[in-house]
């Protein structure tokens, strides 16, 4: 009976393999209890050791004044407000209980427009033409949180407060000066705030921060100047990032002040251009003592200074013509030589 006695002798071979397969069972459930208990002490350490770095930190003192009358210049301020890509999503309660319907207050930018008509040189992957004239800002969304993003964002930063500037005209240097670092150096300038905001633009069409614009804000603060695009992106939270405190990526915010502005003063851009030069002074080369050589001459020398802008307004179409012609003149009637110093 040659079956029967194979039969019989695999039997204790069975009974082998499955002790040996609950034995493995077992060590493969006491190993993923063992990984799972590790895992919630290493987030509790992570988390605590936020929560320590977090409330080390000095919060950012902010209050806003007026630096223009209403309209020209509106603040809205959120509490527990998370920006993703663009979007505010408000985890305010006390806000979104005195919304029932869901419908939070929106930030009016409606009336903030850009004029661009250049390429674009600030971007090495974009050098399609850019073309607009007083073309408006898009609406930005405002809305509550899904039940998903309500579990998912339980932190908000108390140690980076960002500033968001909507303003008119962001490409032009004379426009873009009379608003946002003029805002800054006032509001400094009387101690409503100081210069741990994290200031980020608001660009048209997520267009990049011209370099101007950086230059002009960075003496009144002392982050990175970012773009809302940039701040707001979906970058994993480990990635670096010198526009906030904690020196990583962050979107969700205690606090998160939003400033629309829509006119400015340009009799103001003298002491905010002072406190602009005296930041990067070191940074410039040393003056020459008779002006330089587009200046030299005494006060007999009649000093002639032209503005020349491109992108099609408000040019001075014989620019050229003009400068030859003062260039070479040398007598200028009715005009007499200075006196004095």
């Amino acid at each position: 009976m040659p079956i029967l006695q194979a039969g019989t002798r695999a039997l204790p071979t069975t009974r082998r393999y499955l002790q040996l397969k609950s034995i493995i069972s077992q060590w493969r459930s006491t190993f993923l209890t063992c990984v799972a208990l590790i895992s919630v002490v290493i987030l509790s350490a992570v988390g605590a050791c936020a929560h320590s770095k977090h409330e080390s930190c000095q919060p950012p003192f902010f209050k806003f004044k007026d630096v223009y009358r209403a309209p020209s210049i509106r603040w809205y301020e959120f509490k527990d407000t998370c920006i993703d890509q663009g979007t505010f999503i408000v985890h305010d309660k006390a806000l979104i209980q005195r919304n029932p319907l869901g419908s939070l207050p929106s930030l009016d930018v409606n009336k903030v427009a850009y004029h661009f008509r250049h390429h674009n040189p600030w971007s090495e992957n974009n050098k399609d033409p850019v073309y607009g004239s007083a073309v408006f800002v898009q609406q930005p969304t405002v809305r509550a949180p899904t039940a998903k993003e309500w579990q998912a964002h339980t932190y908000f930063s108390n140690c980076t407060l960002p500033l968001i500037f909507y303003q008119n005209w962001p490409h032009n240097l004379g426009e873009f000066f009379q608003r946002a670092p003029n805002t800054m150096f006032h509001n400094i300038k009387w101690g409503f705030n100081g210069r741990n905001l994290s200031l980020v633009l608001a660009m048209p069409a997520s267009l990049p921060v011209p370099p101007f614009n950086k230059l002009l804000l960075a003496p009144f603060t002392q982050y990175e100047v970012t773009s809302l695009a940039s701040f707001s992106s979906r970058a994993p939270p480990n990635t670096p990032s010198r526009a906030t405190w904690e020196g990583t990526h962050v979107r969700c915010f205690s606090r998160l002040v939003v400033c629309v502005l829509l006119g400015g003063r340009y009799p103001d851009m003298y002491d905010t251009a002072q406190a602009v030069y005296r930041h990067y002074r070191k940074q410039l080369p040393p003056a020459s003592p008779d002006g330089g050589p587009l200046f030299k001459g005494g006060n007999d020398t009649l000093k002639v200074l032209l503005e020349i802008r491109g992108g099609g307004m408000r040019e001075v179409l014989n620019a050229e013509q003009l400068e030859e012609e003062v260039s070479s003149r040398t007598e200028w009637p009715n005009i007499t030589a200075a006196s004095g110093g």
